[in-house]
C-alpha cells in the first residue's frame, strides 16, 4: 500500500534577487512498512525533501500525497493535524526540552494529542524499550548524547505513528554509539511495521535500511532496493 508520494515535486528558496532552485522534479513512491534512506553531498536539497514530505515546508510545483491526503488542498492547521497524529520526527540536535524529564519529553506527544488511556503505562513501556527505565526523571542536561537521541527517538514513536522521519540521527554521535541507536531505531521500526524515512551522508548509516535514494544537486540520480542484514 502506498503511504506517500510525490510527482514532479520542486522547491526553491528566494532571498532579495538571488533564487536557488534546491529540488527540481522529485517523483517517488514510498510503501507502507519501508525503510528508505536518502542519501547525498551537502547541499543536495535531502533535508528539503525530508521536510517537505513531512509537511514542514511547502512545496513550489508538483503534487504530494500523503497518508491519502492530497496536500495542495490542506490549510496549515490540517497538515499540523497531520504531523500530530500520523507523524513522528528525529532530529541530529535532539531538541529535548531542557525544563522537562526525561518521562515529561516522552510523555508530551500524548498530552498534545489528548489520548486517554494509561499514558504512564505507555511512556514506561516505551522508555523500556529504549533503554531508558532508570532515567525518566533526569533532565535532558544529565544524559550523554546517545541517551537524549534516545528520548527523541521515544518521544517521536511514542504516539505510534504511521511515518517516522529521521534528518540525520547518528550526525551528532560518535560511531559506536550512532551504530546503537541504529539498531534501536531499525528493531523498534520494524517490530512496529512503522514507514520510515531517514535523510544520512553515512553509508554505514544507510546500509540498516531496504531501500536507498541518492540524492544529487535536486534531483534522484539513483534509486535502489537491497536487502536488509
Amino acid at each position: 500500500m502506498t503511504i506517500l508520494s510525490c510527482s514532479g515535486l520542486s522547491k526553491t528558496y528566494a532571498q532579495n534577487t538571488l533564487v536557488t532552485p534546491v529540488l527540481r522534479g522529485i517523483s517517488l513512491t514510498v510503501d507502507a512498512g519501508e525503510f528508505v534512506a536518502v542519501m547525498g553531498p551537502s547541499g543536495s536539497g535531502k533535508s528539503t525533501l525530508l521536510h517537505c514530505l513531512g509537511l514542514l515546508e511547502p512545496i513550489d510545483e508538483g503534487e504530494l500525497i500523503c497518508l491519502g491526503h492530497q496536500t495542495a488542498a490542506l490549510s496549515d492547521r490540517e497538515k499540523a493535524a497531520i504531523r500530530r497524529q500520523s507523524m513522528g520526527f528525529v532530529f541530529q540536535s535532539f531538541y529535548l526540552i531542557p525544563g522537562l524529564t526525561v518521562r515529561e519529553n516522552v510523555l508530551l506527544p500524548l498530552l498534545i494529542r489528548r489520548c486517554s488511556g494509561d499514558r504512564d503505562g505507555r511512556v514506561r513501556q516505551m522508555l523500556e524499550q529504549v533503554g531508558l527505565a532508570r532515567r525518566e526523571q533526569y533532565r535532558p542536561n544529565q544524559l550523554s548524547g546517545g541517551e537524549q537521541q534516545r528520548v527523541a527517538l521515544a518521544r517521536a514513536l511514542i504516539g505510534q505513528p504511521a511515518i517516522l522521519f529521521l534528518d540525520e540521527p547518528t550526525g551528532n554521535l560518535d560511531t559506536k554509539t550512532g551504530r546503537e541507536i541504529l539498531k534501536c531505531v531499525f528493531e523498534l521500526v520494524n517490530s512496529a511495521g512503522i514507514t520510515a524515512i531517514m535523510v544520512t551522508h553515512d553509508q554505514a548509516a544507510a546500509n540498516w535500511c531496504r531501500r536507498i535514494i541518492r540524492i544529487r544537486d535536486g534531483s534522484i540520480e539513483q534509486d535502489d532496493q537491497r536487502r536488509t542484514r
